[in-house]
């Protein structure tokens, strides 16, 4: 049986923290374990950051500025 969590890389790093407090023999399996799951994941969406990133910065980059208005005349219509 298994159990899947979602939690913020903060949260990870934080648990991993106390389990480092316990002896090794203990809980490097478990250490390498959370590892092996969260590292593509930490790549995955740091990919995916770049390119959203990327797609807006080319997307501003060809978007065509509004041509700017003339003022109003003030002078009224005779």
């Amino acid at each position: 049986m298994s159990i899947n969590l979602t939690l913020e890389i903060q949260e990870v790093e934080a648990v991993v923290a106390g389990l480092r407090k316990l002896p090794m023999e203990l809980i490097e399996e478990l250490v390498n374990k959370i590892k092996i799951q969260a590292i593509p994941q930490v790549q995955e969406q740091a990919l995916a950051a770049q390119a959203a990133a990327q797609t807006a910065a080319e997307t501003a980059s060809t978007e065509t500025p509004a041509e700017p208005t003339a003022p109003a005349d003030p002078t009224p219509a005779a």
